[in-house]
């Protein structure tokens, strides 16, 4: 099963185990240098699901159909405030 089947609408593809989803979302987040994400874990096998997200490769298609089934509002200025 490829990256992107929990993003496709197909009768003959299979649901995507949580973890596989939780992998590609959060290799999706951290393919830019510039981001970080700091993944909620409460078990061992949690934390090397989330570890594993690390050596997943999406490719430049599967990026692209992430990004048009998740686009990003418009761009802030500044720094946000917390």
């Amino acid at each position: 099963m490829d990256n992107l089947a929990i993003f496709m609408d197909s009768p003959t593809r299979k649901p995507a185990p949580v973890a596989e989803k939780t992998r590609v979302a959060l290799r999706f987040l951290l393919r830019r240098p510039s981001l970080f994400a700091i993944p909620k874990a409460g078990r061992i096998p949690h934390v090397e699901d989330n570890a594993a997200a690390g050596a997943l490769a999406l490719s430049a298609t599967e990026l692209a159909r992430i990004d048009a089934a998740f686009p990003r509002g418009r761009q802030r200025r500044g720094v946000p405030m917390l």
